[in-house]
């Protein structure tokens, strides 16, 4: 199964949803699209596919918002998940309405 998880920071994944990582790779191909940090090569290690994914966490222009859900759609089309797991909140909200568009199951998680 082809797992692509959405976030928008490194540190998180890799600290608090590492073993899940781990155990999720184990197996199942997982792709974390997330903007460059400083853990990515720990997360490549865990066996995790990278797809660099950037756009401002703390921005709040709404065009720049509708750019990030437009660009979510053209990635997820070429990337074919089964599944998405959301972690943060601009990830769970405009990841799950391409999502919904796009008729592929996802999983929001609200931390």
């Amino acid at each position: 199964m082809k797992i692509a998880i959405l976030t928008n920071a490194d540190i998180g994944l890799y600290k608090f949803r590492r073993e899940l990582l781990e155990t999720l790779c184990a197996k199942h191909e997982v792709l974390i699209v997330l903007p460059e940090g400083e853990f990515i090569e720990q997360l490549k290690a865990v066996g995790c596919k990278f797809v660099p994914f950037a756009f401002n966490r703390r921005g709040m222009n709404p065009f720049a918002d509708l750019l990030q859900m437009i660009r979510y759609g053209r990635l997820l089309k070429r990337i074919k998940p089964d599944i998405v797991l959301t972690y943060t909140i601009k990830p769970n909200i405009y990841g799950g309405i391409v999502c919904r568009l796009l008729k592929i199951p996802y999983l929001a998680n609200v931390t």
